[in-house]
């Protein structure tokens, strides 16, 4: 985990310091992987990267809480646009987005919300906070992608 500073003055943390922790697989067995700087807290938001095969798609859906997203690599389609590094976005909670579409290279972008959120969607498992749940989270998310996959063949 990072080396994490956090006062009343604000919050301090060295990406560099991170591991990509989590790896989740979407349907086409396309990967993303998440790297978190801070999973938030009472003094700190919820900050992590995101990195992501060429051509996953990650189906519509939206959160408990806001988030502005910032591309640092590659490019996302999102709204019929292809949307290259240095763009960014907000997406304010409870409001669906997506899909978005990781470009020809993949995308890396960061994601940062005030405080963690939960995923809500008919497609994707919710992304519980706790180690344990986790790993049923991202089982459950691959039985729900790939039984969607199925039917839409």
């Amino acid at each position: 985990m990072a080396d994490v500073w956090a006062a009343k003055s604000g919050f301090r943390a060295n990406y560099n310091d991170t591991e990509w922790d989590e790896k989740f697989e979407f349907a086409g067995g396309k990967f993303s992987w998440r790297k978190f700087v801070s999973r938030g807290g009472a003094n700190e938001p919820e900050i992590f990267v995101i990195k992501q095969q060429p051509g996953l798609v990650n189906n519509r859906h939206m959160h408990s809480e806001g988030e502005v997203q910032y591309i640092i690599e590659g490019s996302i389609l999102m709204d019929g646009k292809e949307w290259g590094a240095g763009s960014f976005f907000y997406n304010p909670k409870e409001v669906v987005y997506g899909p978005l579409i990781a470009g020809p290279k993949g995308v890396t972008y960061l994601n940062i919300r005030a405080k963690p959120a939960d995923i809500a969607d008919r497609t994707r498992a919710p992304s519980p906070k706790n180690k344990e749940n986790r790993h049923v989270a991202r089982t459950e998310l691959k039985k729900t992608v790939t039984k969607k996959a199925v039917a839409a063949k």
